[in-house]
């Protein structure tokens, strides 16, 4: 059974899923635009820099998910559940602070 937190959490997910892959559409509509999206990134310096900080971060929190899968408690199996939706939400921030660099184009 599952309880009402649970439930609140994969609802949440779910609605950050669908965002994520909206922005990700987004971007790559943009990303037609080749030298236009260029020297706006290479304007947005400091965003670009933050953007990649936090997908380095989600990528390591992904890494932490993984090497919890492989013990057996269950606390510790839940807290690798917490990393992987770290990692959902600092994906969906990278993708929108790259979405806010290139929205002008």
């Amino acid at each position: 059974m599952t309880t009402p937190l649970t439930l609140l959490r994969a609802v949440a997910l779910t609605a950050l899923c669908v965002l994520t892959v909206y922005y990700s559409a987004k971007i790559l509509s943009r990303l037609r635009k080749s030298t236009v999206v260029a020297g706006r990134i290479f304007l947005a310096e400091q965003h670009v820099k933050a953007a990649g900080l936090m997908i380095s971060m989600a990528l390591l929190s992904v890494n932490i998910f993984t090497a919890t899968l492989l013990l057996e408690d269950p606390f510790i199996r839940e807290v690798g559940r917490l990393f992987a939706d770290l990692s959902l939400v600092l994906i969906f921030l990278t993708l929108y602070t790259v979405y806010g660099v290139i929205k002008r184009v």
